[in-house]
């Protein structure tokens, strides 16, 4: 039985200064995921690109280590809401909360949005998102010398 997976790396829109206004600030993140012979958890909320590698590998490899040794996604079928949640979309870090998305850009200045994409002046990422999704994306990370 072969499982079909078909989708983009890279959204077209992840720049609030585009012509996207009203368009919800996470749906600018979105990205197209066709699958053939996969099931996907009917009410997931929230995915990543990464949680591909779990659900694609999960039937083949049979290890005691959950998906968190090998991966930063989370399995597809599974009933997870999906918050906090960060992606690394060159050049900026996204930190996803349940009511508002902060963008990180390389010289560390964050500003963070909410869900219908309007800057909220003053606000910064909760710390336990930010902790999270820092240590998430540095698991797989090779330090730089």
């Amino acid at each position: 039985l072969t499982h079909l997976y078909i989708t983009a790396v890279t959204p077209s829109a992840v720049s609030a200064d585009d012509n996207l206004a009203g368009v919800p600030f996470i749906e600018r993140l979105a990205v197209p995921l066709l699958t053939r012979n996969v099931s996907i958890y009917p009410e997931r909320q929230l995915a990543s690109l990464h949680d591909i590698i779990p659900t694609a590998v999960s039937r083949y490899m049979s290890c005691v280590d959950k998906n968190s040794s090998y991966s930063n996604g989370q399995h597809l079928n599974s009933p997870v809401n999906g918050y906090p949640r960060a992606i690394s979309i060159a050049p900026n870090i996204y930190l996803l909360e349940a009511t508002k998305t902060s963008v990180l850009n390389a010289s560390g200045d964050v500003v963070v949005y909410d869900n219908q994409g309007t800057e909220l002046h003053g606000q910064q990422p909760s710390a336990a998102a930010l902790i999270q999704g820092l240590n998430e994306l540095q698991q797989f990370t090779e330090p730089q010398r």
